[in-house]
């Protein structure tokens, strides 16, 4: 029992144990330290680009002129990437119709079809600079005036990825586009296809740039004598008289090049037409995609490619250098083949014998314009801080220039300059929304940079400017229209000049050299050159008349008067207009009145009134008869009632009773005799004295016919008159000879002979008595309308039918009243 009871409390102890053991907890003992680190961050990088272009493409196209447009790719985040390019949203009937081609960085073009275009992929590396041109490919005439909408889309992925695919980073960009096709039955003249032509030479002194820097656009560069570019994109061609150098990186459109000398083309060029010349000089790696013709050697460098036939006197290709085509020399001769350079197929049999090159005409430029205006006698025009910006309406000026940052407002209508200057920054804004704008500038153009030429209301062709003297346009000027500088002969000079970065949508002409600076633009835009005239008035009332040397006598000969001309169909009042006068430096101005003018206006002669009617004169003299004009040399001036300058001219020393006036009314300024308030009439003589050139004198004989007039020497009916009576005291025999001697050729000579003897006659019978006492009565001679006489029927001649040995003086001014008048005709048979 005892040893049961102590099993038992054996075991509750163990329990208990047991139980008290479970309840203790673990006990941690070890070192501790806690550190915190800061400025910790972690990123990712990004893939983002973006495209820019400074124009949508142009021109329009037709079918011989293709549109631009470059496009660059900018990386604006931090990882490679290479992407696709592709048309997309391609809407438009035009957009069947064309083909898409693009470059990158100067390199080989990619062409397909507009509608499916898709490139790529393309790793990008700095500076990535696309240029796309789009070709019609049809000329059926229900494209003219159609259009092309569509967007370019880049896309772009991680360089690391195979893609395209939506994993990874990845960027899509698209810019909007728009080909216009122009309508091509335009006939835009004889010289259409040139947007840059020099008479001298032509160069581009964009040589140190790289890339496609320069374009002409829509056209050909050409000379009668050489063309020299450097880094330029040429849309069509090259003509030249002489030779064409070009440096690398040049491209040359589907025109080619034709030249009568020699051709030497740099490295790395594409020249996607016909070269022609005397002899054919390539660089390496240049690809000649159309045919090469040369009357003498063909040279390459290596690793050129000739894709069509090449025609030579000879032949000597560099290393790697391949002809496709066909290689023509004469009988028997073999080219020099450098290297592993090849040839498709050799003909050297002489059947047929090599081609001969096209030659190129030289080309005539317009015959300059006569300025028939004398901008000497016109206002100088300065643009500046209290004027600007100035609208200035059509007229004739004398020089314009401006200081910085100024603007100049152009409206349709005719400017003549003396000079023409802006200064940097200046803002043109041509209106042709009203028709043409014709400046024509005596001597040079010169502008500043950063010229922004703004054109509203119509295109380019709307714009021409003639410059007698040289053009020079500053950098990153803008330019709308044709430029013809007219200047020769200037040995070493240029007559057109542009700096960098300056773009022209129309023409350059010169009658000399062209110099072109570095990223320049030339857009072709037709019909852009016409050959213009200086209008023979280019205000709608102009100064006709000049009378400043009064002879005295009856008036108006007593007096100085000014005669005014309305050129157009409306009757205009010139009432309050001014009439100004500048002795020096000082001008003076003379009010025009209705009358009872005062010393200083001036008034309608006889009691005219202010009002002009259509195609009317009218003639103004200075109150008081004052004398206010020089006979020294004097320039007139003419403003309209606001004070707007209309017309104006500066007339030289002027002999007593002679005018200076414009033939025919309004036409080309000359110093015949006075016609106050008649119409305006000269002969050859008076044109020659004025000491007019051939051409001028031609002109003004044209202008005539214009209007159904004639000079007075073709005159059929010759009119003589003597104002006043024969002075027995002066030498009345040299006096009367004088007026019968001024008689023009037309008249038939034995008419003439016949009158001189009437004259001899009458002479005799009016010479005075040798003592002063009693004076006889002076005998006045007039001649007068009567029958005519025929000249070819000699034989009714004055002198056959009357008594003059036996006539007195009595009996003179009856035998000149009856005096036949004399009609030149032809003889009849």
């Amino acid at each position: 029992m005892k040893k049961k009871s102590n099993k038992i409390i054996a075991l509750t102890l163990i329990l208990l144990l047991t139980l008290g053991f479970s309840g203790v907890e673990k006990t941690n003992a070890y070192y501790d330290d806690k550190e915190t680190s800061g400025g910790n961050f972690f990123s990712t990088s990004s893939l983002d680009f973006s495209l820019n272009s400074d124009a949508d493409f142009a021109p329009e196209v037709n079918p011989e002129i293709n549109a631009l447009r470059s496009i660059s790719i900018s990386n604006d985040g931090s990882l490679g990437f290479q992407y696709t390019i592709k048309t997309t949203g391609v809407i438009g009937g035009l957009c069947d119709a064309l083909d898409l081609s693009a470059s990158l960085d100067g390199g080989l073009p990619v062409t397909e079809s507009l509608s499916t275009f898709e490139i790529g992929p393309f790793n990008f590396n700095a500076p990535e600079n696309w240029d796309f041109t789009a070709t019609l490919t049809s000329d059926a005439p229900e494209l003219e005036g159609m259009t092309c909408e569509f967007n370019f889309e880049y896309f772009g992925w991680q360089t690391d990825l195979t893609g395209p695919s939506p994993i990874g980073f990845n960027d899509t960009e698209t810019i909007t586009n728009t080909v216009t096709a122009e309508t091509w039955g335009l006939d835009y003249g004889p010289i259409e296809d040139f947007a840059v032509f020099g008479a001298s030479d032509v160069s581009d002194t964009n040589e140190t740039e790289t890339g496609n820097s320069s374009y002409i656009v829509g056209g050909m560069i050409g000379s009668n004598r050489s063309v020299e570019i450097g880094s330029l994109n040429v849309q069509l061609g090259i003509r030249a008289g002489s030779k064409v150098t070009t440096h690398d990186n040049v491209t040359i459109g589907a025109k080619g090049i034709i030249v009568n000398g020699s051709v030497t083309l740099g490295g790395s060029n594409i020249i996607n037409g016909s070269v022609h010349g005397a002899s054919v000089t390539v660089g390496s790696s240049t690809n000649l995609n159309g045919d090469v013709v040369s009357g003498g050697l063909f040279s390459t460098g290596a690793n050129t490619q000739a894709s069509l036939d090449v025609d030579a006197q000879s032949a000597t290709l560099g290393n790697s250098a391949d002809i496709l085509g066909t290689l023509t020399l004469p009988n028997t001769v073999l080219p020099t083949l450098v290297g592993d350079a090849t040839v498709g197929t050799l003909n050297n049999d002489g059947t047929p014998l090599p081609a001969t090159p096209d030659t190129f005409t030289d080309i005539s430029l317009p015959t300059p314009n006569i300025f028939s205006a004398n901008a000497d006698a016109g206002k100088d025009i300065n643009i500046n801080t209290d004027n600007s910006p100035l609208t200035l309406a059509p007229g004739i000026y004398r020089d314009l220039t401006s200081t910085n940052s100024k603007t100049l407002n152009l409206t349709a209508g005719t400017y003549v300059f003396r000079s023409f200057s802006l200064a940097g920054n200046n803002i043109i804004n041509a209106d042709v929304s009203g028709g043409e704008i014709l400046i024509f500038v005596v001597g040079d153009v010169t502008t500043g940079s950063n010229l922004d030429f703004n054109l509203t209301g119509g295109t380019a062709d709307k714009i021409y400017l003639e410059s007698g003297g040289v053009v020079s346009l500053g950098g990153s000027n803008d330019w709308y229209g044709t430029i013809y500088s007219t200047k020769s002969n200037l040995p070493n000079e240029f007559g057109i000049t542009t700096g960098n970065n300056t773009d022209v949508w129309g023409a350059l002409y010169s009658a000399e050299q062209i110099r072109l600076g570095g990223a320049n633009n030339i857009t072709l835009v037709g019909p852009f050159f016409g050959i213009y005239s200086v209008p023979s008035n280019v205000s709608d009332i102009a100064l006709n008349e000049i009378y400043p040397s009064p002879a005295g006598g009856v008036a108006p000969s007593d007096r100085e008067w000014i005669e005014l001309y309305n050129t157009t169909a409306s009757s205009i009042d010139v009432l309050d207009w001014k009439i100004s006068e500048i002795a020096g430096a000082t001008e003076t101005f003379y009010s025009v009145v209705a009358s009872g003018a005062t010393a200083n206006q001036v008034q309608p002669y006889a009691g005219a009134s202010t009002i002009i009617p259509s195609g009317g004169l009218l003639v103004l003299e200075f109150g008081n008869l004052t004398a206010r004009l020089n006979n020294t040399g004097d320039t007139v001036r003419l403003y309209n009632s606001t004070n707007i300058f209309m017309d104006g001219h500066a007339y030289p020393s002027t002999a007593v009773g002679k005018s200076h006036q414009r033939i025919p009314n309004g036409g080309i300024w000359v110093d015949p005799e006075p016609t106050p308030g008649e119409s305006n009439r000269v002969s050859m003589q008076d044109l020659i004295n004025a000491g007019l050139d051939e051409g001028t004198i031609q002109l003004i004989i044209a202008l005539l016919a214009e209007k159904g007039e004639t000079l007075l020497e073709e005159e059929t009916v010759v009119e003589m008159t003597t104002a006043g009576n024969i002075n027995p005291e002066v030498n009345t025999e040299e006096t009367m000879r004088e007026i019968i001697e001024d008689v023009p050729p037309a008249v038939v000579p034995e008419a003439v002979t016949k009158i001189l003897e009437v004259v001899d006659t009458i002479v005799e019978s009016v010479t005075p008595p040798p003592t002063p006492e009693p004076e006889t009565e002076e005998v006045p001679v007039l001649v007068t309308e009567s029958e005519p006489v025929i000249a070819s029927e000699p034989e009714g001649a004055i002198i056959e039918s009357q008594p003059l040995p036996e006539a007195t003086a009595g009996e003179v001014e009856q035998i000149i009243e009856s005096a036949p008048e004399v009609i030149a005709t032809e003889p009849q048979p």
